[in-house]
């Protein structure tokens, strides 16, 4: 929509978080944005938990390296094959996305283990 204002960085066209004329935000920018989000969020739980007269459930600061981290385990928790994960990340190799996002959890352990038991 913006034609020729639209300047995006090559290889970087397709952002998560650009600015309006597609260049990379700062890493402090995205920070700032993500603790207002916490910021508010938080303020809105602390005022429903006291109307409810419980705790509060606060979020502490993340990242978007955490969200990144978050949004991929649960796809791979939820079967999606890893080579579809690994060229949405845009990691060059398989092995940088099962080295990095293929821990696990101990139910899914467990889980597996019975699949494996229930063979013999």
């Amino acid at each position: 929509m913006l034609g020729d204002k639209w300047i995006p960085v090559k290889g970087l066209d397709d952002l998560l978080f650009p600015t309006q004329e597609g260049r990379p935000l700062s890493r402090g920018v995205v920070y700032n944005v993500i603790d207002r989000i916490i910021e508010v969020i938080n303020h809105d739980e602390r005022m429903n938990a006291k109307k409810e007269n419980r705790e509060p459930f606060v979020f502490d600061h993340f990242s978007s390296h955490t969200m990144r981290h978050t949004f991929t385990t649960r796809v791979l928790e939820n079967g999606i094959p890893p080579k579809v994960v690994q060229e949405l990340l845009g990691h060059s190799t398989i092995t940088t996305t099962l080295d990095i996002y293929t821990h696990v959890l101990p139910e899914t352990k467990a889980e597996e283990i019975k699949k494996i038991a229930n063979l013999f």
